[in-house]
């Protein structure tokens, strides 16, 4: 690896996942930890979990941070299959207080996305491209002319007054 490894956390509604990544490369570099959510899902208790899981991997690079929720500016603006207590949280300054690093936070199916059009089957095309999460709930990403269209979020569609995931 020429450049220090990704710190990456992939935070679910039943599982959070950690591992290091080289993005040169565009593959994890060594093990992925598996760790469920914690019960109640507060934003406390996710934080703790995230630090102790980046003990476990230690990296000086950057780290990103994968999360089931509009995200804006650091900040979770929906909570999509983990606890409404996210709502309004800077899930961002949270996580960079307790580990000591910056931290991009971004929507889950929008890092995905990213992934994919950088190194995978969306590279290089144009026009329009969707790409679908499926876990705990559904992700969405859409792509125009390689732009990313930020927390589209279909897969959490109203319908009759009732979320429609």
């Amino acid at each position: 690896m020429s450049q220090s490894p990704i710190l990456a956390f992939d935070v679910g509604g039943s599982f959070v996942k950690a591992g290091l990544v080289d993005a040169t490369a565009g593959r994890v570099a060594g093990e992925v930890l598996r760790r469920a959510t914690p019960a109640d899902g507060a934003p406390e208790a996710v934080i703790d979990l995230l630090a102790a899981m980046a003990n476990d991997l230690p990296s000086n690079g950057p780290v990103g941070l994968a999360f089931p929720a509009v995200a804006k500016k650091g900040v979770a603006w929906t909570a999509a299959n983990v606890d409404r207590r996210w709502i309004g949280t800077n899930a961002q300054s949270l996580l960079e207080l307790r580990i000591g690093r910056p931290v991009a936070f971004l929507n889950d199916a929008d890092a995905a996305g990213v992934a994919e059009m950088t190194l995978g089957a969306g590279r290089g095309r144009d026009g329009t491209v969707m790409v679908l999460t499926l876990g705990t709930g559904i992700g969405t990403a859409i792509f125009v002319d390689g732009r990313l269209l930020p927390n589209t979020e279909l897969g959490h569609l109203e319908v009759r007054g009732k979320e429609a995931e």
